[in-house]
């Protein structure tokens, strides 16, 4: 088989970036046709940011490689201090729908939108009065009819049209999650304490490590901590740099989200253990979600 290889790899490559900045357009368009209507992302944000705000988490299910691809986008809430549990769909059926309660929005992966384990799962879900979001390529599917929101993520063709193999979509899938994740952290305003927090370690945890033991040098006060004792001083230097409480912002909806002429602000809290805790008490991180509304509200839209 004669096959130019560099030349092949350049295709996949430009073909992919095409399909993200055909997304992007598809999104700003949106935008400009509906100005005084929220797009679906938007509204996918903000079902999302409601379940933070009101402590419950990003249910993430799919089959498959988009499976694989919600199983990544987990990993990314989570990193960012967002809860999120990832769904298996056949599971779901035998046990899992246990981990779905009415505070929680579930983020459904199918680029067909048919996925038949997927939607086998959609009425026991609304059941349970969780928000349903969906990401795909098929609005006009089963799936995108079900759903509170749909994440646009379709494509013209995959990396090899003839074999039809997920490339090009599952990577648009990924970026739209990744954008969701983004917006989601920017507004319940993620802090690098906490994201370093969730870090400690491998090669991201060790550059963090470094930054914080170098703010620390900077400090009037030292800790007295033998360096006989590496995980002590890991203890005493992440307690020194992290404050003992963090605080980010929600923002919530007053009532229905789909017309959010406003939002309230709604303060939640990260608690730590204090800095003086003994080790064997020092727990992971815990939410604690204010529930006081302080009832102002800021104009969302223009």
């Amino acid at each position: 088989m004669n096959l130019d290889i560099d030349s092949e790899a350049i295709r996949v490559l430009q073909e992919t970036s095409q399909a993200l900045q055909a997304c992007a357009q598809r999104l700003q368009q949106a935008r400009t046709h509906l100005p005084g209507q929220p797009s679906d992302f938007r509204r996918a944000v903000e079902l999302l940011h409601q379940s933070v705000c009101q402590g419950g988490k990003v249910v993430i299910t799919g089959v498959g490689k988009s499976g694989k691809i919600g199983q990544k986008l987990v990993a990314t809430f989570l990193s960012v201090n967002i809860l999120a549990m990832f769904l298996h769909p056949t599971e779901a059926l035998h046990g899992d729908l246990g981990m779905v309660g009415p505070h929680d929005t579930v983020l459904a992966l199918s680029y067909s939108g048919k996925t038949e384990e997927l939607l086998a799962v959609v009425p026991f879900v609304r059941q349970r009065g969780a928000h349903l979001v969906g990401l795909g390529g098929e609005v006009n599917s089963p799936l995108g009819h079900a759903v509170d929101a749909w994440l646009d993520a379709r494509v013209s063709s995959e990396a090899t049209p003839e074999i039809p193999a997920p490339t090009v979509s599952t990577t648009v899938a990924l970026a739209v999650g990744d954008a969701l994740a983004v917006c989601l952290m920017q507004l319940c305003a993620c802090t690098p304490q906490v994201f370093s927090s969730n870090h400690p370690g491998g090669a991201l945890g060790r550059a963090l490590q470094t930054v914080s033991c170098s703010k620390l040098a900077t400090t009037s006060h030292p800790s007295p901590v033998s360096q006989a004792d590496p995980l002590e001083h890991h203890r005493m230097v992440s307690s020194d740099i992290d404050p003992p409480l963090v605080k980010f912002t929600c923002k919530e909806s007053q009532n229905n989200v789909s017309t959010l002429p406003s939002v309230t602000s709604v303060t939640s809290s990260l608690f730590l253990t204090p800095p003086d805790s003994p080790p064997n008490e020092r727990p992971s991180q815990v939410f604690a979600y204010n529930k006081t509304c302080n009832q102002s509200f800021e104009a969302e839209r223009t």
